[in-house]
């Protein structure tokens, strides 16, 4: 694909990138540089002053992907859910549902509340991480390879209260580990007193709660993950309801998820 961009010196004045489709490719001929590099600084890193010549615009991306490349192999991530361990040993790990989409799959969500959850979520890891990181699941010690768009300045304002933040980005990111895990998808928001949050069912069940679990999340910034997850599992169990529940917890300095499934009888006691 060629796209054309508007010079910061006049709309005359043209650029020809070559480029591949998708997310990262330019929302439309009339997006600016600016605009795009904004939208895309997840991937371009420090590239993209808008003082070069022509011809020397890929060069520059490619040193702003190759610097996050560096960094990822470094934490021990790549772009492309490729995780490194040891020296020079590497073993391939699933990447998480991308979580800006989720509501493609999940009909407990609509477009704008996965929105403000994944957005939440950004400014939770990028507090702590610079993306792609590897996501760790206790007790399975499973990863996932989970990639976000920085977050920006004015996204960290918006969710200047850590705690919203905080429990909003955590259900994001425990509805997308639940389906990796279990293949369960949030179909419906729990209603009060229920000691969950959402009702998971399995993919094309949408329209029968009976069989449905219950999911309770909670998210902490830095705090004692199993002590949290116990607290979790004691509330779904003090629920109003009998349904069989999964409690999880969402640690963003480490990127950890903790779960535990309530089932049974144990899940009114």
């Amino acid at each position: 694909m060629r796209t054309k961009w508007r010079d910061k010196h006049g709309a005359g004045a043209e650029r020809t990138v070559s480029g591949r489709s998708g997310s990262n490719a330019p929302a439309s001929q009339g997006e600016d540089w600016e605009e795009f590099r904004e939208r895309n600084r997840y991937l371009l890193g420090d590239a993209g002053t808008l003082d070069f010549p022509a011809g020397g615009i890929a060069v520059r991306i490619l040193l702003g992907l190759g610097q996050r490349v560096c960094r990822a192999f470094w934490k021990g991530a790549y772009v492309d859910g490729t995780t490194v361990t040891g020296e020079g040993e590497s073993k391939a790990i699933p990447a998480l549902p991308a979580l800006d989409i989720l509501h493609e799959r999940h009909r407990g969500l609509t477009q704008a509340v996965c929105a403000s959850y994944s957005e939440a979520a950004g400014v939770c890891l990028s507090r702590h991480h610079t993306p792609p990181i590897a996501v760790a699941v206790m007790k399975t010690d499973r990863q996932y390879s989970l990639s976000w768009r920085d977050a920006s300045d004015r996204e960290n304002v918006a969710w200047a209260n850590r705690d919203d933040a905080t429990r909003d980005g955590a259900y994001s990111i425990s509805i997308a580990t639940i389906e990796s895990e279990y293949s369960l998808f949030a179909v419906s928001r729990a209603e009060t007193r229920t000691g969950a949050d959402y009702y998971l069912s399995g993919e094309g069940e949408t329209d029968n709660l009976d069989n449905s679990y219950r999911l309770e999340v909670s998210g902490t910034d830095s705090g004692d993950i199993s002590q949290r997850l116990k607290e979790k599992v004691k509330q779904t169990r003090a629920g109003e309801s009998d349904r069989p529940a999964i409690a999880c917890v969402v640690r963003f300095c480490d990127a950890t998820v903790a779960i535990e499934r309530v089932e049974g009888e144990d899940a009114a006691k």
